[in-house]
Formats: structure tokens, sequence, C-alpha cells
């Protein structure tokens, strides 16, 4: 009976740290998400930007491809 109630407490220390494992590792994705999308608003930016330049550069508000 004791072997049992040693193999439960293993188990319940093993289970009590993947839960907390899961946790860390959900704020992590999360962080990583906002991260994600800040980057891609920053790029969007960086394409109108670069659109713009374009655009004046070309003068007759015909961007310039390629």
């Amino acid at each position: 009976m004791l072997q049992i109630d040693n193999h439960l407490v293993k188990r319940t220390t093993n289970l009590q740290h993947l839960e907390g494992e899961n946790v860390s590792l959900g704020e992590h994705i999360s962080a990583l998400n906002k991260e994600l999308e800040i980057t891609k608003e920053e790029l969007h930016t960086l394409e109108q930007a670069w659109e713009h330049t374009n655009t004046l550069k070309h003068g007759d508000g015909v961007p310039i491809v390629g």
C-alpha cells in the first residue's frame, strides 16, 4: 500500500510540474504572438512608406514596380 501511495505522490508531483510548464509555455506563446503582431504592423507601415516613396520619386502617382 505504501508503494501505491508513493507512486501516486510521484505522479501528482509530475502532473503539477507539467501543468506549471504548460502555463509557462502558454504565456510564452502569447508573448510571441504579440511580438509577431507588432512586427507585422511595422512591416505593413514600412511597405506603405516604401510605396509612398516610390510614388513621390515617379512623380505621376503611379508606383514604380520592381
